[in-house]
């Protein structure tokens, strides 16, 4: 999870997943106003799709690896519209972190 905005002030996201492996599935949601934000069909969104946020907003990324996995990375590039800049989050599969599974970290 992450949060994209900042308190009492409307502006316009974007979201693209990126380093998505083709045999992965992985969705973005609004869990502040439970709705979905980006489920790629096949390959990346070539379109820019302005999601407007009026405050702050809690994303979820949800990812759906192959069984076996045993590495991964993803990113999501979110651009604020109002100042154009766009910032990275990362999330890397863990296969050697604690517990049973593979975790992002």
């Amino acid at each position: 999870m992450f949060i994209v905005g900042a308190p009492s002030r409307r502006d316009g996201y974007a979201f693209e997943l990126t380093e998505l492996p083709l045999d992965w599935k992985a969705a973005l949601y609004d869990i502040t106003h439970n709705e979905s934000l980006l489920i790629p069909k096949d390959g990346p969104i070539q379109e820019t799709q302005w999601v407007e946020a009026n405050g702050m907003m809690m994303v979820l990324l949800a990812t759906h690896p192959p069984e076996g996995c045993q590495k991964g990375k993803l990113g999501v590039h979110v651009t604020r519209r109002s100042c154009g800049k766009t910032a990275i989050v990362e999330f890397d599969l863990n296969p050697s972190a604690p517990g049973s599974g593979c975790y992002f970290v």
